[in-house]
């Protein structure tokens, strides 16, 4: 009989049924507590990060320190874990003489526990909860079992549960998630203690919503929202203080705390894409207001922006003047947070409070205004909260984060924050986003500046400046400043595509606009010299001994040069007569500062000589360059620092000064023997680039795409622990008066608010609704393997199914990520898009950037913007209502993408309901076996039924010896 068995005879029984009553017994002997032993006891003490979660015996410890935890896991304790009653979520050890609260020292451990819990004297209602427990098969099939499993279904962060009796009338849900996803993307969280309580909020509504607790509008306790409050330590035990015990039970009597339910599979996450632990709750900005505090008042650091944003709304509330009493601060010192008001005007010491359970203000201190809460006392009626402060600070807390916080935790500017309120609908977000990005421009014209704009897909950021065009060019005439324009795209066909859009635009007004397609000085030679046997190079014109390729091409390459001189010439006149409206690629909008002839053959015919080439520059000069969708090679450089410093040993040891001849560099480049080793163009443009220019970085252990257990074999750990050579650059500044660079993605988002040297705007409209796209996770997609994939769809698919995904180029209506970017021709049409891992040398270059920038996530996002890129063809703003967008992408990479899902604009539903091959392989093997097995030996298959048999009368060891002769 176990110890506690007169308690359930005593006092449970009477109340409860046989077996319910069963159920408390066999907690008293059920197997040790997963959620004890191998989380609580093993985090529970870390003296080398100095963190602990509090362990005591009883409510009224004087605080939540260390010291008992400590003693019980470094056995020096006299008093062991079933002596304890009660425990907390991990919090740092305070410093000799801090004066810290525990809800200031919340710390983000491996596991946080959020409970769950019902404060309710309710007998049946104890009884509904242990039938929640219960179940005739496995128990999974019990009504815990089928949320818990809901649960991993949704959060990949979702461990398990642990579900602990307190002793008293009520049990404790201890809800198990892993961090791991968290620290990924918050390495450093700013408002740990703000990220649990928001993922608590989660817990408890996807708990109180869920059909079958057939809770009917019961609410789950919120004192166990704050992660450092006390909860219920599985196994521990209690002495009842209770003089009103549920069940009757005298003050005095030790209570058992036991494990009722448990389920904590540690090795493995939950399947889901969302996260219970939301990195943006952790990433709130921290805000220290500098304001004087009043006479008398108490001294506040407030920590963070939510702060701020409720005491506006406390203030507007509490005037003083037409709504008594007056605001004066927010203190959360404390933990539970305490407003305190001024009783009348002259009042300089502010004692009237508002505690977080009260919607009123308890007048304390001298009351000449006769302040009361009461409409049938003479006096001044107070206002009042429409609920409780603890839940309008709620309330305003998420009021802040719509307004405030955008993808990722980036904490919104005012004009963000403005335009995220105002994007409604297609109609107001686009004449949202036109305001803001012609407000830049127009704002100041005659300041030099470059402008990064971040917005979604098919907001017609493009479109936009190219309507404003005729309104620009006047605003640069009016100022004396040059008055043409460039429209920058990352190809020849989308440069195209433009210039056309641009002549239909302003069929009406064009007045003296010019539109013209750019190409580049190397383009037209390539078109006009189609056989590739027979162009020149730069290395050629080295070799040869000229001084540059046009030299060569002039001197052996007659006709061709002749050709070229006339196609120059018509761009000349085409452009003479008017304002000159440029279509152009990426690459001749980059190099517009570097005097090349791909621009000074636009200003003059003949560039020979310094004082041709100075009229030709100043004849070709931008007013405005609106370059469309940058990557990240145009923000940042990056180089290993082996090959680096290999180039720049070669140079010195060459001599090259800016004097030697392009004949010469050849000469000596050729006689050090290094020409199988480095390209002699690159290493031209290293020599022509000073080293004080480039930053050294090395690459941490990120593991972007998970740890594998072969770090040998793994293709990406290779990029970890690796050193790298950095450089910003700095082309936008030099190549217009005025540059805006437009972006739908993030990671040039992130480099350019790094390197600080442009102006950024990132836009997103979190009222409108997201599209969400079909997605088939598959292990067996890869790079290699996405030709067959995208056959598969199509021999499923009704009508026409069009393509985009890296490695198609075999397949018809198939294009690359890059090429389609800012396509409009898939609006309307059926796409499939296919996302598998990068090369190892890209993901290795995300990780230098990661390394530069302090970050850990720039691959991830990569991918994330990758998907938004083209899931924008057809979907958000150029959805038409008819178009499906498929994703087939790499299970392994969905998986990792958990993280960074807020920065995605589209919804990946998961729609994959196949049974893996190999599990399904692995049962199939597993039932052939059995089946082989009883072919092979019949009598081995007998014993076995036997001792089946015999399981039910006794242990196996019970098996007669006659059994064994019978079957032998």
């Amino acid at each position: 009989m176990n110890c506690f068995e007169p308690l359930w005879a005593k006092y449970y029984a009477p109340h409860l049924t046989k077996t319910e009553v069963g159920q408390l017994r066999r907690s008293e002997t059920a197997a040790p507590s997963i959620l004890l032993t191998e989380i609580i006891q093993k985090q529970g003490f870390d003296s080398a990060n100095r963190t602990y979660m509090s362990v005591e015996s009883n409510f009224y410890v004087k605080a939540k320190s260390h010291y008992t935890v400590a003693s019980l896991i470094e056995r020096t304790a006299d008093h062991g874990w079933e002596h304890q009653c009660l425990f907390t979520n991990a919090m740092r050890i305070a410093e000799p003489g801090e004066k810290a609260s525990p809800a200031s020292r919340i710390v983000v451990a491996p596991h946080h526990i959020l409970t769950i819990e019902f404060d309710d004297r309710n007998i049946p209602f104890f009884q509904q909860q242990l039938g929640w427990l219960r179940s005739s098969g496995g128990k999974h099939d019990s009504v815990v079992g089928q949320f818990v499993t809901h649960l991993r279904k949704t959060y990949a962060d979702a461990v398990g549960l642990t579900v602990v009796y307190s002793g008293h009338k009520s049990l404790h849900f201890h809800f198990v998630v892993s961090t791991e996803i968290l620290r990924g993307a918050a390495p450093e969280p700013t408002s740990a203690r703000l990220g649990f309580q928001k993922a608590w909020d989660r817990l408890r509504d996807e708990f109180e919503n869920f059909a079958p607790f057939g809770l009917a509008g019961k609410k789950a306790d919120t004192s166990l929202r704050q992660p450092e409050n006390f909860r219920r330590l599985p196994r521990g035990m209690r002495l009842n203080e209770s003089t009103d015990h549920i069940f009757g039970v005298p003050v005095g009597v030790p209570l058992f705390q036991g494990v009722m339910w448990e389920h904590l599979p540690r090795g493995r996450g939950g399947g889901g894409k969302g996260a219970l632990l939301n990195p943006v709750d952790f990433m709130t900005t921290p805000i220290v207001p500098h304001r004087s505090a009043p006479q008398g008042a108490k001294s506040v650091t407030i920590q963070s922006g939510e702060n701020l944003h409720a005491e506006a709304k406390l203030a507007a509330l509490f005037d003083g003047v037409t709504n008594h009493p007056k605001f004066s601060h927010l203190d959360c010192s404390g933990g539970e947070p305490v407003a305190y008001f001024y009783n009348h005007p002259a009042d300089q010491n502010p004692k009237s409070v508002m505690r977080a359970d009260f919607a009123t203000v308890l007048v304390q201190g001298s009351n000449p205004l006769d302040l009361t809460n009461d409409a049938g006392v003479d006096g001044v009626l107070m206002s009042r909260l429409p609920r409780s402060l603890g839940d309008m600070l709620d309330i305003w807390a998420d009021d802040f984060h719509g307004q405030r916080v955008g993808p990722g935790g980036r904490v919104r500017s005012t004009v963000e924050a403005e335009f995220a309120e105002a994007a409604r609908d297609h109609k107001t977000a686009t004449k949202a986003m036109s305001a803001i990005l012609l407000g830049s421009l127009r704002d100041n014209v005659r300041k030099p500046e470059t402008h990064l704009l971040c917005a979604p897909e098919g907001i017609s950021k493009t479109r936009s400046l190219m309507t404003a065009a005729p309104d620009l060019i006047k605003g640069f005439r009016r100022e004396g400043l040059p008055s043409w324009l460039m429209f920058a795209f990352p190809t020849y066909e989308g440069a195209q595509e433009k210039e056309a859009e641009f002549r239909t635009l302003h069929a009406a007004d064009m007045g003296d606009m010019k539109p013209v397609f750019l190409r580049s000085f190397d383009r037209i030679y390539t078109e006009l010299c189609p056989d590739p046997k027979k162009r020149v190079s730069h290395k050629d014109a080295a070799i040869s001994g000229y001084a540059s390729r046009a030299d060569m091409i002039r001197a052996e390459q007659s006709s061709v040069a002749k050709a070229m001189d006339g196609a120059y010439a018509d761009l000349r006149s085409a452009v003479a007569s008017g304002s000159p409206v440029f279509f152009t690629v990426h690459d001749v909008a980059q190099a517009w500062a570097k005097d090349n002839f791909s621009r000074l053959l636009l200003g003059a015919e003949a560039v020979e000589n310094p004082a041709d080439r100075l009229a030709a520059r100043e004849a070709t000069r931008l007013g405005l360059l609106v370059h469309d969708e940058i990557n990240t090679r145009a923000i940042v450089e990056v180089m290993p620092s082996e090959k680096m410093e290999g180039i720049r040993e070669l140079i010195n040891s060459m001599g090259w000064t800016s004097r030697t001849s392009l004949a010469e560099r050849w000469n000596t480049f050729q006689r050090s023997g290094r020409v199988q080793d480095f390209d002699f163009d690159e290493v031209c443009r290293i020599a022509g680039t000073p080293e004080h220019c480039w930053e050294h970085v090395t690459t941490g252990e990120n593991f972007e795409y998970g740890a594998s257990l072969d770090r040998d074999r793994d293709i990406y750990a290779r990029a970890n622990n690796r050193r790298w050579h950095v450089r910003r650059r700095n082309w936008a500044s030099e190549v217009a008066h005025k540059t805006a660079i437009l972006t739908t993605e993030f990671v040039p988002l992130l480099l350019a608010e790094h390197a600080g040297s442009w102006r950024t705007t990132c836009l997103d409209a979190p009222l409108l609704p997201k599209d969400a796209t079909s997605t088939r996770p598959d292990r067996t997609l890869t790079t290699g393997s996405a030709s067959r994939h995208v056959l598969a769809a199509r021999a499923d698919a009704v009508g026409p199914l069009f393509a985009i995904g890296n490695k198609l180029a075999r397949l018809d209506d198939a294009e690359t990520h890059a090429s389609a970017k800012g396509s409009n021709a898939y609006i309307g049409k059926d796409v499939v898009q296919t996302m598998t891992m990068m090369a190892p040398e890209q993901y290795a270059e995300h990780q230098a950037l990661n390394a530069w920038t302090g970050r850990v996530d720039l691959a991830r996002i990569a991918h994330i913007d990758q998907f938004n890129q083209t899931a924008g063809r057809n979907l958000g703003f150029r959805n038409s209502g008819s178009a499906s967008h498929r994703v087939m992408i790499n299970r392994r990479l969905f998986d990792c993408l958990t993280p960074v899902m807020s920065y995605a604009r589209y919804d990946m539903a998961d729609d994959c309901v196949e049974v893996s091959r190999k599990l399904q392989r692995r049962k199939t093997q597993k039932a052939k076996g059995r089946i082989a097995t009883g072919r092979r030996c019949p009598k081995l298959a007998k014993l076995v039924e036997i001792l089946k048999a015999e399981k039910e009368t006794g242990p196996l060891s019970s098996v007669s010896g006659a059994h064994f002769h019978q079957v032998a």
